[in-house]
């Protein structure tokens, strides 16, 4: 069964676990179920301003929904996932490879707009041979730029997270709360999601 794991930050930026949910189904319809459960187990009073996760799009049209104050980042170790699973294939050198990844990286971490167009149009014409690499990143993870480049993240309260490492280490410390986890069997145990949220 999907779970989804629910991880808040302090102002001291620390973690506190508030709660997991198994989904019948990793669905928006799921999701907004689980999130409003979520929401009034807070109260009017503690809603989150921040809210990480990866580009689970069911997800964060939940989000979206539910908490519609709430500004979605997206998880930057995710995408730098996602892009060398599908373009490292068109690299024949290891290290040519890790100077796209370190130049695609110069682009998540521009700090204003400018230098991140600065930053983009060289990105993209060192690379006008990678075609499909370019075509990926301009297709699927461009279109979300607010939610990952730092000229539009950094201006939000978010305590420097930038991942959502604090949801996947609360994933690995669940067996402490479930008593039961062991018994579960791998193939109905399948998914996970995490989500990260900072309070005003």
């Amino acid at each position: 069964m999907p779970l989804l794991d629910i991880i808040g930050v302090s102002c001291f930026n620390t973690s506190f676990y508030s709660g997991f949910a198994f989904l019948e189904r990793e669905d928006e319809e799921s999701y907004i179920w689980t999130l409003n459960a979520f929401k009034k187990i807070l109260g009017s009073e503690n809603q989150p301003s921040v809210i990480m996760t990866d580009r689970e799009l069911a997800l964060m049209n939940a989000i979206s929904k539910v908490f519609p104050a709430a500004t979605n980042l997206l998880c930057v170790w995710h995408i730098e996932k996602n892009v060398l699973a599908n373009c490292k294939k068109h690299f024949k050198r290891e290290a040519e490879f890790d100077i796209f990844m370190c130049s695609w990286k110069n682009v998540i971490y521009s700090m204003t707009e400018a230098i991140f167009l600065n930053n983009w149009w060289e990105f993209k014409l060192s690379y006008d041979v990678k075609k499909e690499a370019i075509d990926y990143i301009m297709n699927i993870w461009l279109p979300w730029k607010e939610k990952f480049v730092s000229a539009w993240t950094e201006k939000y309260l978010h305590f420097g997270n930038r991942t959502s490492s604090r949801a996947e280490g609360a994933h690995a410390k669940l067996k402490m709360y479930l008593p039961c986890f062991d018994t579960i069997s791998t193939p109905y145990y399948v998914c996970f999601s995490g989500l990260i949220f900072i309070l005003n």
